[in-house]
């Protein structure tokens, strides 16, 4: 079992859990790695964040305008939030995250800070590949932040 983040809820971290679990039952684009993180950007600093690493998602593409692909559902009523908050979902693939990690991409920035002040908790890793995604984030921050 997966410890609760010092930083998030017992109830939203078991209602993230639940969402992701929903999420692994999707056959087209596998998921491989799930990761619930606080953000330090302004505009999302109380919302609720979780990146989810799709196999196959954008065609498995690396966003040539190196983006990262976020959706913001504000309220997300199966989550309970906070008025005023909103379930933000970053949503990429390997290969695109590993690109977004290496060249500090915005989105990627964010995340990255989140780990590195222990606010990011992985909430799902696909045994073989998702392991290794989570293992090369946090060495990836370690290395240089």
């Amino acid at each position: 079992m997966i410890a609760r983040a010092r930083w998030s809820s017992a109830d939203l971290t078991s209602k993230i859990k639940a969402l992701v679990k929903e999420h692994k039952k999707l056959k087209d684009e596998p998921l491989l790695l799930a990761v619930h993180y606080r953000s330090s950007r302004k505009n999302a600093a109380e919302d609720v964040c979780v990146l989810e690493v799709l196999k196959g998602f954008g065609s498995g593409e690396v966003d040539p305008d190196r983006e990262l692909f976020e959706v913001a559902y504000p309220g997300a009523p199966d989550l309970k939030l906070k008025k005023g908050q909103s379930l933000r979902l970053l949503l990429t693939n390997p290969a695109e995250l590993v690109a977004a990690l290496q060249d500090n991409w915005s989105l990627a920035k964010d995340l990255k800070t989140a780990v590195r002040q222990n606010a990011a908790e992985k909430i799902y890793a696909e045994p073989k590949e998702g392991e290794q995604l989570w293992k090369m984030l946090k060495d990836v921050v370690a290395a240089n932040g």
